[in-house]
This record gives structure tokens, sequence and C-alpha cells, in this order.
């Protein structure tokens, strides 16, 4: 596949929300992530200054995402897991006659909440995995740059290396 046709897969994936966490811990959504900027940001351009000076913010910008999203991830799982103990211990501690795993599962796997946590968790985990794969882009893109451009003598030029 040429550069430019994976340039261009990236730049038609569709957007991803990043959800942040609010002072009470709760994720609601908060900046969404399109493939036309994060390509824009990650493609090398003739402008290395700009490029050089604005790397390391990005990847720490990048990184702390990740971070984020990681946490939003994790509250959406303990939410679920707390949802589902809660119904396994009612199904248990409100029947004369035990109801066996397999029951108490589809049980609460056909309750409608059960998608809701679901769809919220894999969102999350789509979240970080996607920052965390541009932010080793942008970690990449920082090396690529350290090893091709170069100071001129005086320091005040860069250039591509041969």
């Amino acid at each position: 596949m040429s550069h430019d046709a994976i340039i261009h897969r990236l730049q038609s994936l569709d957007p991803f929300t990043i959800q942040q966490v609010d002072p009470s811990g709760n994720p609601s959504p908060w900046m969404q992530v399109t493939g036309p900027a994060i390509v824009a940001a990650l493609v090398i351009s003739p402008n290395l200054r700009a490029q050089v000076d604005a790397i390391a913010a990005e990847i720490a910008h990048w990184g702390r995402l990740c971070a984020q999203t990681k946490r939003v991830w994790q509250i959406h799982e303990r939410r679920y897991r707390h949802w589902r103990s809660t119904v396994e211990l009612k199904l248990l501690t409100e029947h004369e006659k035990k109801p066996t795993q397999a029951v108490i599962e589809a049980t609460y796997r056909t309750m409608p909440a059960y998608d809701v946590f679901q769809t919220a968790i894999e969102e999350a985990e789509e979240a970080f995995s996607a920052s965390q794969t541009i932010y080793e882009a942008f970690r990449t893109k920082a090396q690529i740059l350290r090893a091709d451009v170069h100071r001129a003598p005086d320091g005040s030029m860069q250039r591509w290396s041969p």
C-alpha cells in the first residue's frame, strides 16, 4: 500500500470521542478526534522548525490524554462490575432456590443496562487504544525528527540529513 493510500485511509477514519472526568468523578464527552487533524499533525512537513518546537508538547498532550482515556475506561469497567454484582446479589438473596451461575449470567446479559454498560466500555477502550496509538506515533515522529534534522554549525538552520 502506498504512503498516500495509508494517509487517505487514516484521514477517512471515523472520529472518536475522548471523555473527561468531572470533579464528581463522572465521565463526559470532551473532545472529538478526527483523522484529518491527526494526519495533519503527524505528517512531517517542510516547516521543520515548528515541528521540532511543538513535538514535545504534542507528546505530553497525548500522554496525558492516554492517561485520561485509561481512567475513563476503568471507571466504566468499575461501574459495570458494581451493577453486575448488585444484580447477582439480588438474584442470590431474593429466592428460596438459589439460581445457577448460568441463570444469573443469562439474566444480567439480557437486561437493557447490560448493553448500555458494554457500549460505554467498548467506546472507552477504543478511545484509549486510539489515543495510545497517536501518542506512540508522535513519539515516533520525534525520533524521526531527531535522527533526520540537524542544525547548521552556527545553530541557526535546520536541514534534512542527506
